[in-house]
């Protein structure tokens, strides 16, 4: 389980092994994450690099599709926010 992965079930509260357990979803959703913050315009380059910034919108978005339903306009509200802050510092290189 990478450092990322880790962090993804400490924030949504799980036990390590209800983590294992959930591992090909958090994986999936994480890289649901990558593709929405690069398809809104964050350079590709900066998504990979996975700074702490980067890091915690991929754990809103997780948290978003993993959480309870009533939880998940928090969190969309939280990772559209860092999306859209990520862009503008972050944004793809012009061709």
């Amino acid at each position: 389980m990478t450092d990322l992965e880790k962090r993804c079930v400490k924030a949504l509260r799980l036990s390590e092994g209800a983590g294992t357990l959930l591992l090909e979803e958090i994986q999936n959703n994480i890289s649901a994450a990558r593709a929405e913050l690069i398809r809104s315009g964050v350079s590709e380059a900066k998504v990979e690099d996975e700074g702490s910034l980067v890091q915690q919108a991929i754990i809103d978005y997780v948290l978003m599709h993993m959480n309870d339903e009533d939880q998940y306009d928090r969190y969309l509200n939280a990772f559209q926010y860092q999306m859209d802050n990520l862009r503008k510092s972050f944004p793809k290189e012009q061709a």
